[in-house]
């Protein structure tokens, strides 16, 4: 593809260019459009929830599988910690398996990794 555009715009005299390519796959984005609001909506009602101590949710689409990553201010040594991570964690599944989101996500597998604030996971 690179090579055809450059010898077009050398036919065509337009001058040297640098040619960038890039690819996606049409599965991966239809999930994330799918998945970006239903992360969004987790990352709103964790951070609201001042007991939860969560600093930021984010995800990334690069597997086949979705890991949602949740990031917390809490320390691995903190007593309450685990309490606080199932929690989060039952929160975040009861969400996931309520019948408006498990229509949305279809049958896509994902993962719920929760972190301490020096990036131990903690569940």
């Amino acid at each position: 593809m690179k090579k055809q555009v450059s010898e077009s715009l050398k036919q065509n005299k337009l001058g040297e260019f640098s040619i960038k390519v890039y690819t996606f796959n049409p599965q991966k984005r239809e999930r994330e459009g799918r998945w970006m609001p239903i992360v969004d909506a987790i990352s709103d009602g964790l951070t609201a929830k001042a007991e939860y101590k969560v600093k930021m949710v984010g995800y990334t689409n690069k597997f086949d599988y979705l890991p949602i990553s949740i990031e917390t201010t809490l320390s691995s040594s903190d007593s309450e910690s685990e309490k606080i991570v199932e929690a989060i964690e039952e929160t975040v599944q009861d969400y996931l398996n309520s019948e408006k989101v498990k229509n949305i996500i279809k049958n896509d597998q994902y993962e719920i990794n929760i972190y301490s604030n020096k990036g131990k996971k903690l569940n």
